[in-house]
């Protein structure tokens, strides 16, 4: 019977169960507002935005580790990319801040950030991320900056593909929700 009314109800259960997972906060004056690695589709043009807007002037990408194509001149490092993203979308060059050197993770965004924030001394630093990784990013931040009382903001991004009230039905989705949990769990233990 249990089964049979999870089914029935799969839909509003599930929507409920991503909208319980991410977290979006609202956003603030900032003094920066971050750029993390990974989601270059989502995230450099949403922290324009909010440069924009007039919330952030600054923005800090994470420098991203240099794949080997990118030694090679095939490609061009993610961290590269980012910026020109931010410059077409009109923030200035002079605003745009390299975060850490080399990073690979967001354990090493996270460690990256702290240093930045013991030599800025900031207040308010917004994050914009994919929405499932959210509730990683805010934890971990929260974690690394508690000590010295910034405020971190973690704003979801919907996916191109899916949000948080259609997730299941994308296979995009689905890979996305199971990975950012057991990713959780893992930094709670670790980290």
């Amino acid at each position: 019977m249990a089964a049979l009314l999870a089914y029935a109800f799969r839909r509003p259960l599930l929507a409920s169960l991503g909208n319980l997972w991410v977290v979006d906060e609202s956003v603030q004056l900032a003094d920066a507002v971050v750029v993390l690695g990974g989601g270059l589709q989502q995230r450099p043009a949403a922290a324009a935005g909010i440069v924009a807007r007039g919330i952030a002037t600054n923005v800090l990408v994470a420098h991203v580790k240099s794949l080997p194509t990118d030694t090679l001149a095939i490609t061009e490092n993610e961290s590269t990319r980012a910026r020109k993203v931010l410059m077409t979308n009109g923030v200035s060059e002079t605003y745009i801040h390299f975060l850490g050197t080399n990073v690979s993770s967001t354990i090493d965004e996270a460690h990256a950030l702290r240093a930045w924030a013991l030599e800025h001394h900031p207040k308010v630093i917004i994050i914009p991320t994919d929405l499932f990784h959210t509730r990683r990013v805010n934890w971990l931040m929260e974690k690394q900056l508690h000590d010295l009382h910034v405020d971190v903001r973690v704003i979801a991004l919907d996916n191109h593909e899916y949000n948080r009230t259609n997730w299941w039905q994308h296979e995009q989705g689905v890979i996305a929700f199971q990975n950012e949990v057991l990713k959780y769990f893992l930094y709670r233990c670790k980290y």
